[in-house]
């Protein structure tokens, strides 16, 4: 398979798909590997890395956007943990709920 075909393949997935939730194995399957861990370990160089690298990207980003649907947060963020790395950030968190608390406290007593 040279670039060009996985990048026809993993367009016509995406189209396909419409309005529905991608999976990596999903993806996998349209571009014609053996699984979801051969796409997200491709490592053989190329225009077609490059062309796996998109397609993965704009699969993340798709269920990056999911996050903000109260219905589907929980499936794209333990999808986005399992096979994009992404972490909770406990610090972050309570730096983030200090500040709303601050927010709210802005102008008590005063």
């Amino acid at each position: 398979m040279n670039s060009r075909e996985a990048e026809s393949r993993a367009a016509r997935y995406f189209e396909e798909l419409g309005d529905g939730i991608p999976t990596v194995s999903g993806l996998a399957l349209a571009i014609g590997l053996e699984s979801r861990s051969e796409l997200l370990n491709y490592d053989k160089g190329g225009k077609i890395e490059k062309v796996i690298k998109n397609a993965l990207l704009k699969l993340e980003s798709i269920l990056e956007s999911r996050l903000y649907i109260k219905e589907t947060y929980n499936g794209a963020k333990t999808v986005l943990q399992s096979n994009f790395g992404w972490q909770d950030n406990p610090d972050n968190a309570k730096a983030q709920a200090l500040s709303e608390v601050r927010k709210l406290l802005e102008g008590v007593g005063e």
